[in-house]
């Protein structure tokens, strides 16, 4: 694809309050000269600075800028899923971009935004419901709304935004801001009164990857459900394991493992858990699947006319699979119909309830077809779902192979059973190969040199088959550190490759990627910072996402051993709520950050004024030397107290300066000191010899 770097963010005084400790005032993310230093496609700047230096304040007006630019681009929309985008006001700023050496700028003022980018600029604002399209300064007529909007996200970036930090991005925080939403009865923008908080709409998405920014996770009222978040990360973490399961070790993505296999469970509980329980309990009684059989055999079943639709058939002699499979298409062609801003059409069938539906109108028998037909021509994210399913009820399966669906399989069995290749040529192919959601995965991963070994060791293939299934672990049982890497990349190359499949023809797509990653090197040991970029941008070049996008990365870190991959042009550091100066960095000795030792990092790009050790260890040192000195007002220390604590500290220069002012002391006792110098002279002769 092309190349896409930030540049830079001006921001006004007018902001006010949102910006806390952030100064008015630019703010600039790179230099062109590393614009492909990680590869060509990629571009990673980093922001650094102390707790309170003003680094949540400057990444959330990139949030809000593009908040803005979505709530009057998209305004009156139908988003039916997903919360209403609201305008934030008193948000003044440009924020500078670059895209193939053109120009684009993102400015939005108190009522309006504009997109400007090389000869082209887009104006919307709170007054005017048109979009104002201009071409070298002149007005371009006769183009509709959605041309322009297509014609604006192109020239725009999609933001993936990421930080699991339980602090980080609460509703209530953001309550007291001042937010309009569009009325769409009266055609009006009205100030909202309530707790309503701007950054609901989002974390509540469904739109279709509209609206140009998703935060993740998702919190509802400020809390993650990590249980769901594991769900998730599993399922989008299949397709990327398998298609790497037979890498070389250093190119794995869970560092030291490999993935040995997939299992799957048949788990049809949370498709139930869809449907109203009062509208379930008012049909006849039965297991699930038998009051889908009577809702289908019904007069004028929409469940009948949605099968029929599909070319699919019903009847008891199905296996329980089978039948949960066209339950489960049911379900999810009028959960898009119910959903998607692109499917707005079908939004009076929307309700999946509807599955149940007999005697229903005729209008909506005779949408059903019509919405089908647009699903079958749909390949992007939304209906990847309904195609796994379609392709696994079009297999013809052997009846061992039914029987088998409806325990516990591997994904290895799976595609020998669907006749899939092992291999193909993309991660998104794979994708469109894995079982439907009615089956839960669990991904089992072997640590690498286990793997080695036992191939090395056991000639026969059943006995070494059995041995790797053994020492197997659940991808859940990793450490901390270790998932949340995986949850952390799983999510961009999710987000990425469901943006890549919106069809750029019929629906509004970027072709660019800002991926946010705010406090990335939270529960990582320092190995695992250390290796990130690293990682990180071996995963872009093994999932070819720089074919498609320009990507740029921006990291908000404490990490040194992060920094230390990247050129200081690429680094804004942050102090006192302003970006440094060339003379301010050289005035406190900070220097190029690459590859330089990470003490050094700490100090100068961190700025640990006071140094390396914890303030605890450091007071006491400082308290020490008072005492040693004969300064008084130590109560804490005697002779006895000072000699062991200086014989527990790690740092041997430290440790021999302190005993040997010790020695000087008048702390010390002649006997004391006397011992202590036959100890010195007995180390040297052990030295000499």
């Amino acid at each position: 694809m092309g190349r896409f770097v930030l540049r830079k963010l001006i921001v006004d005084s007018a902001c006010g309050s949102k910006l806390k400790i952030l100064k008015p005032g630019e703010y600039i993310f790179s230099d062109s000269k590393y614009d492909a230093f990680f590869m060509e496609g990629l571009a990673i700047q980093a922001v650094v600075g102390k707790n309170g230096s003003g680094k949540s304040s400057l990444i959330e007006m990139l949030f809000r800028m593009s908040n803005n630019l979505a709530a009057l681009m998209f305004r009156g929309y139908p988003r039916p899923a997903a919360e209403q985008v609201y305008f934030i006001t008193e948000v003044v700023g440009d924020l500078h971009y670059d895209v193939d050496g053109i120009d684009g700028v993102l400015r939005c003022g108190r009522d309006y935004v504009a997109l400007c980018f090389g000869e082209e600029s887009f104006t919307w604002s709170l007054e005017n419901q048109e979009c104002v399209h201009q071409r070298r300064g002149v007005v371009v007529n006769g183009e509709s709304r959605f041309e322009k909007e297509v014609k604006a996200a192109g020239c725009f970036f999609y933001s993936i935004a990421t930080n699991y930090s339980m602090q980080s991005y609460i509703t209530d925080d953001y309550a007291n801001e001042k937010v309009l939403g569009w009325n769409d009865e009266e055609g009006v923008w009205k100030e909202i009164h309530d707790s309503t908080s701007w950054i609901d709409g989002v974390f509540h998405k469904n739109d279709g990857y509209m609206s140009p920014i998703v935060l993740n996770p998702y919190r509802n009222e400020g809390t993650v459900d990590m249980s769901k978040e594991e769900r998730l990360t599993t399922s989008r973490l299949c397709s990327i394991l398998w298609e790497m399961k037979d890498a070389h070790d250093e190119e794995q993505l869970i560092e030291g493992y490999r993935l040995l296999d997939i299992e799957y469970d048949f788990f049809n509980w949370p498709l139930i858990q869809k449907f109203d329980k009062l509208k379930l309990k008012a049909l006849p009684e039965g297991p699930f699947s038998s009051q889908f059989i009577w809702a289908y055999n019904q007069k004028g079943s929409l469940a009948k006319s949605i099968l029929d639709a599909y070319g699919l058939g019903y009847d008891k002699q199905m296996t329980l699979v089978e039948q949960t499979l066209r339950i489960y298409l049911s379900y999810k062609t009028l959960s898009i119909a119910g959903k998607y801003p692109s499917y707005s059409h079908f939004e009076s069938i929307g309700d999946v309830n509807l599955v149940f539906q007999s005697k229903a109108e005729a209008y909506y028998h005779e949408l059903i077809p019509e919405l089908v037909e647009k699903i079958a021509n749909d390949q992007s994210h939304i209906t990847l779902k309904i195609r796994q399913t379609r392709k696994l009820i079009d297999a013809t399966l052997q009846p061992n192979y039914k029987q088998q669906l409806e325990g516990r399989f591997t994904y290895n069995s799976y595609i020998q059973m669907l006749g899939y290749p092992e291999r193909v040529d993309r991660v998104e192919s794979r994708t469109e190969l894995l079982p439907p959601p009615i089956f839960r995965p669990n991904a089992l991963v072997i640590k690498n040199d286990v793997y080695k070994e036992l191939f090395e060791t056991i000639p026969d293939e059943r006995e070494r088959y059995t041995q790797l299934y053994d020492n197997a672990i659940n991808l859940n049982q990793l450490s901390s550190g270790e998932r949340q890497f995986i949850y952390t990349t799983s999510t961009l190359v999710y987000h990425a490759m469901n943006l890549k499949s919106v069809p750029k023809d019929i629906r509004v797509s970027y072709k660019n990627i800002c991926m946010v990653l705010d406090e990335i090197e939270i529960c990582f040991h320092p190995e695992y910072q250390r290796t990130f970029i690293c990682k990180f941008v071996d995963l872009m070049r093994r999932t070819r996402l720089t074919e498609s996008f320009g990507i740029n990365v921006l990291l908000v870190t404490h990490s040194p051993f992060v920094l230390s991959d990247i050129p200081q042009g690429n680094v804004m550091y942050l102090k006192e709520g302003h970006q440094m100066t060339v003379d301010e960095l050289l005035a406190e000795d900070v220097t190029n950050p690459f590859c330089a030792n990470i003490n050094d990092i700490l100090h100068q790009s961190f700025f640990l004024e006071k140094g390396f050790t914890g303030e605890f260890a450091r007071r006491k040192v400082l308290s020490l030397a008072s005492y040693l000195n004969g300064n008084g007002g130590h109560d804490e220390w005697t002779a006895d107290k000072a000699r062991t604590f200086i014989s527990e500290i790690g740092e041997p220069l430290l440790r021999e300066q302190l005993m040997e002012i010790y020695k000087e002391s008048r702390v010390a006792g002649v006997r004391d000191k006397i011992a202590l110098y036959r100890e010195e002279i007995q180390r040297l002769e052990r030295e000499e010899l």
